[in-house]
């Protein structure tokens, strides 16, 4: 008896272990299922059951409600209007869909669909964690009876979406609480028309979010909920880059979230006030600072004002700053200060870009990542008449500043720099260089073409040209065979 225990623990046992390896292959294979484009997805979804299982969850994870107008005009008789057919699409949508709705967790709102199928579709696919809504006129009504029943959701997204209120035919009056799931939520260009007080009161009713971002653009009733302490809250992002913003009121957020781990700031409302408050922001591990120069706001811009910064960030990672008239003496401190500072993102000043780069030298041993934008002459011009800081004086200095970070760099981003003046030796300090980030803005080097940009550098050595491209400038990606690191995003920085 006590022998078929033993052997009975053991067959449980081998099973368990059996189960376990299979899980972590599948788990690794789902990993690398995610890298492959969708055709060959679904290609390989017909393999066997197995694989149908596994590809499933990725390829069922978002849905569009609607094929493209010119199918759905096509598909459907012509004598039926385009408000029935796309009902009959959404329909059929949901209809084919249902039975995955666990596995769908994405979706776009940026078509309109009749507001019966609107409250159906949302009971439907209740389980969304991420709902973006885009490029659409709604009343506040549906898009809260559409978010009610997401008790999952941990990503909410407005962009470019007029919300109106409505008097008659009215189809959800109670304001809503926003699940404990959510985490993130994003205003961009959201416009209220009318009373929208409730949907204003229901999208400040969450409790649990670390993510915020917002434009100026955007009513600031949207976020009063930050407007005191928030403890989760570590991530703010604020664009005001052609509007103000109500300064008042970010300034306000910022003094009652002292926790902040990560600040994004792109504003022509950078001020003394708004700097001090940013410095009582201890744990920051991420700030981003852009003084725009909007063309709609440019005749209130002061050229001539000077920033100091009176902080210790002892704790901050990445750097993305961009004043141009920020004193020499708070930029060293800021860096002498910034002694964990792995990520640093800097538009050089015009006059005193050479002391700059000494500053990183000195103050930097440790950088990982740099971006180094080259300003393409003066402010007070219009933008791209003058000529590029000489290349060869900049990448001399490079060379040199560079001493003190070449055993850490990983990844380097030049912008207006003559990219033919580049040549191997520029980089060969940086041992561990694997990722290399061009753009070149002026026109002066238009004839730049794919041909002659491969040919100049395949001279780099162990570098291939990942990417290329000439529109609004050249753009080029370099990388180390087996360091497939994205491309630097160079629309983050169209601020520059």
């Amino acid at each position: 008896m006590a022998k078929s225990k033993v052997v009975k623990n053991k067959v449980d046992n081998s099973k368990k272990l059996t189960s376990f390896k299979s899980y972590e292959q599948n788990k690794i294979l789902s990993m690398v299922l995610n890298k492959l484009e969708f055709k060959d997805l679904i290609n390989l979804n017909t393999v066997n059951k197995q694989w149908n299982e596994l590809i499933n969850p990725i390829c069922k994870d978002s849905l569009k409600i609607t094929r493209p107008m010119y199918v759905v005009r096509g598909y459907h008789p012509s004598d039926i209007s385009d408000s029935d057919k796309l009902g009959l699409e959404v329909r059929a949508c949901i209809s084919n869909n249902e039975k995955y709705s666990k596995l769908i967790t994405k979706f776009k709102w940026n078509t309109h669909i009749p507001t019966n199928l609107t409250i159906e579709f949302f009971a439907k696919f209740s389980n969304l964690t991420h709902l973006f809504i885009n490029k659409i006129s709604l009343s506040q009504d549906i898009i809260l009876a559409a978010i009610q029943p997401l008790k999952k959701l941990s990503v909410l997204s407005f962009k470019d979406v007029n919300i109106k209120a409505i008097v008659k035919n009215r189809i959800f009056k109670n304001r809503i609480t926003l699940p404990h799931t959510l985490k993130k939520i994003e205003f961009e260009h959201v416009r209220l028309t009318g009373n929208t007080e409730l949907f204003t009161d229901s999208i400040n009713s969450h409790s649990n979010i670390e993510e915020v971002v917002f434009d100026s653009y955007s009513n600031i009733n949207l976020i009063d909920s930050l407007k005191k302490f928030y403890p989760t809250l570590n991530t703010l992002k604020i664009i005001s880059t052609y509007r103000d913003i109500d300064l008042d009121s970010l300034l306000k957020i910022i003094e009652f979230n002292p926790q902040l781990k990560s600040l994004e700031i792109h504003s022509n409302q950078i001020n003394q006030a708004l700097l001090d408050s940013i410095s009582n922001l201890i744990d920051l591990e991420e700030l981003v600072i852009g003084h725009t120069t909007g063309h709609y706001n440019i005749q209130n811009f002061n050229f001539n004002i000077e920033f100091n910064f009176n902080f210790n960030f002892l704790k901050l990672k990445k750097l993305n700053i961009y004043l141009t008239r920020l004193n020499l003496k708070c930029f060293e401190k800021l860096l002498i200060n910034s002694v964990n500072l792995k990520e640093l993102h800097i538009a050089l000043s015009e006059t005193n870009w050479k002391d700059q780069l000494r500053l990183i030298s000195n103050s930097c041993s440790s950088l990982t990542h740099l971006t180094i934008h080259i300003p393409r002459g003066d402010y007070n011009h219009e933008r791209g008449t003058m000529p590029l800081i000489d290349s060869d004086e900049f990448l001399e200095e490079l060379q040199l500043s560079g001493r003190k970070f070449k055993n850490t760099l990983k990844s380097l981003s030049l912008s207006n720099v003559a990219l033919f003046k580049l040549d191997p030796t520029h980089f060969s300090i940086f041992s561990e260089l694997t990722v290399i980030n061009l753009r070149c803005y002026s026109s002066q080097h238009d004839n730049v073409t794919l041909k002659n940009a491969r040919d100049h550098f395949k001279e780099f050595d162990g570098f291939i040209l990942r990417r290329f491209k000439n529109k609004w400038g050249n753009e080029c990606y370099l990388s180390k065979a087996g360091n497939l690191l994205n491309s630097l995003d160079w629309s983050e920085y169209y601020h520059w």
